[in-house]
């Protein structure tokens, strides 16, 4: 199971520097210290991005249907517990920043041989460079830096799968640029 978990893309170009900036810049909502009924905390920290309007959006979108793109900000000295996408089986996400003290980590089947007990398997990002990566699968995000940690993430279609896209990206010119 972990064999498919997500799949670099090393060797498309490097995401721009101005939409790095533009992601760290981005205006994100503060999340409320007390989560209320009236207030609940947000699954994650979003702030939308225009990277649909590039050329390798609109392909991705003529393929597979419309494609959005966020900005998703990882606090410092956090972590984005266990769990699996509800609202999508498949994305493309770009490390925006460098970020040296932070693990992306998938593990296999839900309870494990005996409840407690996991494989894993870290996803180590290449700033700038994209990773195909299967939401299905349980996974983690813990940002053990006093820094924030940015990715732009591609978010497809709920019907769209981890293999056809990895399908795809293998059969598609590689771009100069993202821009």
């Amino acid at each position: 199971m972990l064999e498919n978990c997500f799949c670099y893309l090393n060797h498309f170009p490097d995401l721009e520097k101005e939409i790095c900036q533009a992601g760290i810049n981005a205006p994100f909502p503060e999340v409320p210290k007390i989560e209320t009924a009236d207030t609940p905390s947000p699954r994650s920290i979003v702030s939308s991005s225009r990277f649909f309007k590039t050329k390798f959006c609109q392909d991705l979108s003529a393929e597979f249907g419309q494609i959005r793109t966020n900005f998703i900000k990882n606090g410092p000295m956090t972590v984005y517990d266990w769990h699996r996408d509800l609202d999508r089986k498949v994305a493309i996400n770009f490390l925006l920043n460098e970020s040296p003290n932070s693990l992306v980590l998938f593990r296999d089947k839900e309870y494990g041989v005996d409840r407690m007990r996991y494989n894993i398997k870290v996803c180590e990002y290449t700033p700038r460079k994209p990773v195909i990566f299967n939401t299905t699968i349980q996974h983690t995000v813990i940002n053990y830096d006093s820094q924030p940690r940015f990715i732009l993430s591609l978010i497809f279609p709920m019907e769209v799968d981890y293999f056809a896209v990895k399908n795809f990206l293998e059969q598609y010119p590689t771009p100069k640029s993202f821009i």
